[in-house]
């Protein structure tokens, strides 16, 4: 099975620089959960952009750093995130975190959706929280030093 991921739109430069580090990650994070990336794409949005697809799918008038739609079949992951890169990076101010620590937080986050965690109840935030950190921390050195 042929694994596809693709990185499409408004791609900040720590993702567009380095998305063969990146592939390499989330493919890694989906594997050793047991999981197949058939195909993965990120969509990066400006506000505008995020906003009506967060109005359009989720009557939310308001832009969000990330919608996620999940196709996947059994253990093989299709899915189309939709970051907002704005968003993003205004929460990695608010957090004091760099930008590219939120960015992978957040893409891994989606990713971590579809593999089936969950954060609705205090619980499973807790839980997802903790396995963004383990596929934080297991970043490549190139991805850490952006």
């Amino acid at each position: 099975m042929r694994t596809s991921i693709q990185f499409l739109g408004e791609q900040p430069s720590e993702v567009q620089n380095f998305q063969e580090e990146l592939k390499k990650w989330l493919i890694s994070i989906a594997s050793e959960r047991g999981f197949q990336i058939r195909r993965l794409v990120y969509h990066f949005l400006n506000n505008e952009a995020s906003r009506r697809l967060n109005f359009d799918f989720l009557s939310h008038d308001y832009p969000t750093d990330i919608i996620t739609m999940d196709h996947t079949h059994e253990r093989g992951l299709e899915v189309e995130l939709f970051l907002g890169h704005q968003i993003i990076a205004e929460n990695a101010k608010s957090f004091s975190v760099a930008f590219a620590d939120e960015l992978d937080r957040v893409m891994v986050h989606g990713l971590l959706h579809c593999i089936g965690f969950d954060d609705k109840t205090e619980t499973e935030f807790d839980r997802m929280k903790a396995e963004e950190n383990i596929c934080l921390i297991s970043r490549p050195k190139s991805l850490l030093e952006r």
